[in-house]
């Protein structure tokens, strides 16, 4: 009975280890297939100077916008795809993993369109241990998906352009298209402490609110943009807490919430006239004149 124990847990364990083939590969997509060895020559057309004969270029693929600026679960899945795709190329070239991105993105709050800008984009690559950015954007056609994908590296001179390559629709990209994720999901970071702006409050005046400073990165890619924080205000006016709920990329995050933490309000007013904390809302923009 052990015996026969031992031999059903052994085959149970080698089921679940069995190698997994990539979704393209069960059922091979020609025209990925071509998109993707387009992609992989502009990848080797935009090696770093700085690798060696035998080291991989690493590149990291951006989810993909609509013509509305929006993402979509389809933007996210073709973006997948094609990383999948390219990075089974050849061991001279890796994908960085996408969900280093998302990991990214969630954690500094912010909009995938804004990786839409080649040297955003940069910034975003090599904060990931990328050497190349891949960025690219869909339009929904009836017969097709047309695809277009810009190949980014060091030098802006050999950047590759593939303008409007098609991919064939499938039933799982027809439901992906509907799928719009959400930019910011609605945050009450303080459940327990009113909004600045609640009926019978005063809210608060800023006494000395000074704009946050430009990163050198943000320089670079002279990137301008709004971010907006939640703060909350004690009952004397001081920055206890900086949530941020839209980032901005280039470093800028670390700028505003090291600024905002040094803010300081009049105190706001409760219903009772009495000073008292609340949460405010509050927009910080940057543009570079």
């Amino acid at each position: 009975m052990k015996r026969s124990l031992c031999v059903f847990l052994f085959s149970s364990v080698a089921f679940f280890f069995l190698p997994v083939t990539p979704l393209f590969a069960q059922g091979r997509d020609a025209k990925l297939d071509a998109l993707a060895d387009e992609v992989t020559r502009g990848i080797e057309k935009n090696k770093p100077e700085h690798a060696g004969k035998n080291q991989a270029i690493s590149f990291l693929v951006f989810s993909f916008q609509d013509a509305a600026g929006e993402t979509t679960q389809l933007g996210i899945h073709l973006a997948d795809e094609l990383s999948q795709a390219v990075g089974s190329r050849s061991r001279k070239i890796r994908a960085v993993d996408r969900a280093d991105l998302r990991a990214l993105t969630e954690m500094e709050h912010l909009d995938s369109a804004a990786f839409q800008q080649d040297k955003v984009a940069r910034w975003g690559a090599a904060t990931l241990g990328a050497d190349l950015a891949i960025v690219g954007t869909i339009e929904r056609g009836a017969d097709a998906i047309r695809v277009s994908i810009r190949v980014i590296g060091e030098d802006p001179n050999k950047k590759v352009e593939l303008d409007k390559r098609d991919l064939d629709w499938s039933d799982e990209r027809h439901a992906w298209q509907e799928q719009i994720v959400p930019k910011f999901p609605p945050s009450n970071p303080w459940k327990d402490v009113p909004s600045a702006d609640a009926k019978g409050f005063s809210p608060p005046k800023c006494a000395d609110c000074p704009q946050p400073s430009y990163s050198e990165e943000a320089r670079k890619a002279k990137f301008s943009g709004a971010a907006t924080a939640i703060l909350l205000i004690g009952d004397d006016g001081g920055v206890r807490e900086v949530r941020l709920e839209h980032g901005l990329p280039c470093d800028l995050n670390s700028k505003i919430l090291s600024t905002l933490k040094d803010w300081s309000f009049q105190p706001a007013g409760g219903p009772d006239g009495k000073p008292v904390a609340v949460q405010l809302k509050t927009e910080v923009t940057f543009r570079l004149m």
